[in-house]
Parts: C-alpha cells; sequence; structure tokens
C-alpha cells in the first residue's frame, strides 16, 4: 500500500512538473511573441520616419528652395517678368498645398480612427487616380468583418506598400485589389501587370519587407507570385479574431 501511494505521488509529481514546465514555456512563448510584435512596430516606425524624412527634403525642400530663389530676385525684373514669376510661385505653392493634403492623409487617414477601412483605402486609391493614369480596380463587397483598430492599420499600410512598388517599379497599367471574407480568415488579393522580377535573384526592398512585417505583426500569411514580364501577385490571409 505504502508503495502504491509513493508511486502515485511520483507520477503526481512528474504530472505537476509537465503543467508547470508548460505553463512556462507557454509564458514565455507570449512574451517572446510580444517582444517581438513590438521590435516590428518599432521599426516599421522608424522606416516611415525615413521615408517620411526623404519625402520633406526631397520633395518640400526643393519647392521651398526655389520659392526662396523667387523671393530674393524678384525685385530684379521688370514688372512682366515679375507678374510672371509670381504667377509661377502661385501654382507651386498650390501644388505643394495639395501634395502636402496627400502626404498627411498617408500617413494618418482620419477614416482609420473611425473604424472605416474601406472609406480609407477608396480615398487612398482616388489620391493616386487624381495624379497617375494607371488603371486601379477594387473589389471590397465582401469586407464585411470589421477588424481591431491596429489590425485595419497594417492592411492600409500594407496596401499603401503595394500601390508604391508597383507605382515607382512595375511599369503598370492595371492594378486590382481585393478584399474578401473566407472561412480562413480575412483575403486580401492584390495584382498587378507590370514588368515584375526574379523572386530568385533580385533582393527584396524595403518595400517588400516593410509588407512582411505589417503582416507577421498581424499574425498573416503572406504569398508572392512574381516573374520576369508575368506580372506581381500577392495574397495575403489574416485570421479573424
Amino acid at each position: 500500500m505504502a508503495m502504491i501511494n509513493r508511486e502515485e505521488t511520483i507520477w503526481m509529481a512528474i504530472i505537476a512538473a509537465i503543467i508547470i514546465s508548460v505553463v512556462y514555456l507557454y509564458r514565455k512563448s507570449r512574451k517572446n511573441r510580444k517582444k517581438r510584435e513590438l521590435r516590428i512596430a518599432l521599426e516599421a516606425q522608424e522606416r516611415e520616419k525615413e521615408r517620411l524624412a526623404k519625402d520633406l527634403h526631397d520633395y518640400f525642400g526643393a519647392r521651398l528652395s526655389t520659392l526662396k530663389l523667387y523671393m530674393q530676385t524678384i525685385n530684379r525684373y521688370d514688372a512682366k517678368r515679375i507678374e510672371t514669376m509670381t504667377g509661377a510661385a502661385m501654382q507651386m505653392i498650390d501644388s505643394t498645398i495639395i501634395e502636402l493634403r496627400h502626404l498627411l492623409f498617408d500617413l494618418n487617414p482620419k477614416q482609420l480612427h473611425k473604424g472605416k477601412l474601406i472609406e480609407a483605402l477608396t480615398e487612398l486609391v482616388r489620391n493616386i487616380k487624381d495624379i497617375l493614369k494607371t488603371n486601379i480596380e477594387t473589389d471590397f463587397t465582401e469586407y464585411t468583418y470589421h477588424l481591431p483598430y491596429s489590425a485595419e492599420t497594417s492592411v492600409y499600410r500594407i496596401i499603401q506598400e503595394l500601390l508604391n512598388n508597383t507605382l515607382k517599379h512595375a511599369q503598370a497599367t492595371e492594378i486590382l485589389i481585393k478584399l474578401k471574407q473566407q472561412k480562413k480568415g480575412l483575403l486580401l488579393f492584390y495584382r498587378d501587370n507590370g514588368v515584375g522580377f526574379d523572386q530568385e535573384t533580385v533582393d527584396y526592398g524595403y518595400g517588400i519587407r516593410n509588407i512582411r512585417q505589417h503582416t507577421l505583426a498581424i499574425d498573416g500569411q503572406l504569398h508572392i507570385s512574381t516573374n520576369i514580364n508575368e506580372g506581381f501577385e500577392c495574397i495575403i490571409i489574416l485570421p479573424l479574431k
């Protein structure tokens, strides 16, 4: 009898040790995951700051320098030349204000704070169409599930980065964006008819890395399909929590 009790005690101790180990490993894994998500978020923020600084320097810095030059030299010319320079300066100011509004919208779309992801995406696409001649088709009719704010922000940033990559590098004339709710989760589908690239030889740049980080931060699955002269296709599946 004593031997049986001893064996039961040993087994109970072993089971307790296993349970404690499992709980410890789970908590440690959860803690590491939170650290990883925080690191990813911080890295993404730093890259956004770098890109913002570059945009401000390259575009707005050049515009302001030109306007300053106009103001410094305008008194050297006759009335007709002054009128011409003033008109050019006003046009530059107007276009700069428009670009600044677009930049501010890209940084912090007000619709996202109201849980209106589709409205934010629709305005993003409309702003691009106003500037460029690329045909962008969207299908958001099957998006009925509202993700948390952080997840919707990530989806917005992913699509924004995909569009930036296409417009900068792909030479595409057609873009298709879909958001669709499925049993497995939310499906984001993106495709362009651009020049594509060889995934074996091309080193992914900042844009794709940023997309990967945003996808990882919300536990998504990323699939990229592309080849030279075969366009670019991206599928992301996000879990619905």
